[in-house]
């Protein structure tokens, strides 16, 4: 009898996530165990193909599984595994390789090659006979998380210049309302008190009853034990017009937004293919602070993208700290095969974007600085993480602002709510310092 353990390893965005989450408790429901990368029987890996760094990452992964457990069988899907087949092929251990469209028949693979395979006469699989798993529907927890990622959109149509992911994820499609809103329930009355919605293109969001992502953030509101609600992401273009309000209109709905600027050079933009202009962007931020004093920013920004002059980028990133970010993800631009920026004229060289992501990084961490020191001495409301941390063994979480703070405890204060006072802002990534100020748990 075959061994049915699997190890599960994920890349990429929060969508991803959630697949990965989708896949594991299919697994489990179907009689499966989750084991340590170095034990289990099968390794399924949920690629990225945003970046060439994601590409890296996943090929490096298959090279460790196969070093650490050589017998292991492992199964390749998400973006990746679509995008770049040829990478992921050449290794025996690898016994399937299949794009996100076939992330709903994982469980149903992995029992295919159980019941058919015979030493080495394997040929593996049929999908024509492999149906989508009806084993996890709706997830019901979040491994390793106090905040959980529900995906309410898939598929991108903005069709970004330098972007891949609308080809491997097809065109926009959405959740209807109330199949989101009997997950979230299942999830809050399992412990889970803070909601991420995430997609693709989470500002496409429409159901076929023509429902927009406002009328979903009305409706998960409503649920009581709901405590804090967030978004993944939003993209300028397709921003919704009645959001700012509703944003602010209610104390569930978290005061932070990662919005992607990657460019804050019009002419840029519209090499990327982006549809907005700073301008607009800048309006958007405006409303939305006026409204929610406390609201912070985070967003990604691209660095050398082809024609970006030294002048375009000192103004790009001249609008980049202006409007004020307290993290900026910063990606040097990697031209991603098949996408049209790949063919463009005017190509930055490695040695220049390099330097400039370097200035960048260290002008943006500047700004950042004085953003959160501009808290230190109030108090926030932290949602614990579930597990302290490993180097100091101190509490860490996140603030409405998403604003991640350490402090210490002796106490057991995983997922609960507990109020902390900010004390000292450290340089680049690191978590603010904060100061317990009593226990109150939910």
């Amino acid at each position: 009898m075959q061994d049915k353990t699997f190890y599960l390893y994920t890349l990429g965005c929060k969508a991803n996530q959630y697949d990965s989450q989708v896949i594991r408790e299919g697994l489990l429901k179907s009689g499966f165990s989750e084991a340590p990368a170095d034990e289990a029987h099968f390794s399924i890996i949920n690629s990225c193909t945003v970046t060439a760094q994601a590409d890296n990452k996943a090929r490096k992964q298959i090279r460790a599984i196969i070093t650490r457990n050589p017998s292991s069988k492992i199964l390749i899907t998400g973006c990746g595994a679509k995008k770049h087949e040829d990478l992921f092929a050449d290794s025996p251990q690898v016994v399937f390789i299949g794009g996100n469209e076939f992330k709903d028949r994982i469980v149903g693979i992995v029992n295919d090659y159980i019941e058919n395979y015979h030493g080495m006469t394997f040929n593996f699989p049929d999908l024509n006979t492999i149906s989508s798993d009806s084993h996890a529907v709706h997830i019901t927890a979040f491994e390793g998380h106090t905040r959980v990622f529900v995906k309410v959109q898939d598929g991108c149509e903005a069709y970004c210049t330098y972007c891949t992911i609308p080809y491997e994820r097809g065109d926009s499609r959405s959740r209807e309302i109330d199949d989101v809103c009997k997950e979230v329930e299942g999830l809050a009355k399992n412990g889970f008190h803070e909601i991420v919605l995430t997609g693709i293109h989470l500002a496409q969001y429409k159901t076929n009853e023509g429902k927009l992502l406002t009328d979903l953030m009305r409706a998960l509101v409503q649920i009581s034990d709901v405590k804090r609600l967030r978004l993944s992401s939003l993209e300028p273009h397709d921003f919704p017009d009645d959001f700012p309000q509703l944003f602010a209109s209610s104390d569930i709905i978290q005061p932070h937004l990662h919005l992607p600027i990657q460019s804050g050079n019009n002419n840029i933009l519209k090499k990327m293919n982006r549809r907005y202009t700073v301008e607009r962007y800048r309006e958007i931020v405006a409303e939305i602070r006026r409204l929610k004093p406390d609201f912070l920013l985070t967003t990604d920004f691209i660095v050398g993208f082809p024609t970006e002059t030294e002048e375009r980028f000192m103004n790009s990133l001249e609008n980049v700290l202006d409007i004020g970010f307290s993290k900026v993800h910063i990606f040097p631009f990697s031209a991603r095969r098949g996408t049209p920026a790949e063919k463009m004229h005017g190509k930055v060289s490695k040695e220049d974007i390099r330097r400039r992501v370097k200035y960048a990084i260290n002008e943006t961490y500047k700004k950042a600085f004085e953003i959160k020191q501009s808290f230190i001495g109030r108090d926030f409301e932290v949602l614990v993480e579930s597990t302290p941390e490993k180097e100091t063994g101190n509490w860490s979480g996140f603030t409405p602002n998403y604003l991640k703070v350490q402090f210490a405890s002796d106490a057991n204060l995983a997922n609960s709510f507990v109020p902390v006072q900010l004390k000292q802002v450290l340089y680049g990534d690191e978590p603010i310092m904060g100061e317990l100020l009593h226990v109150s748990r939910i």
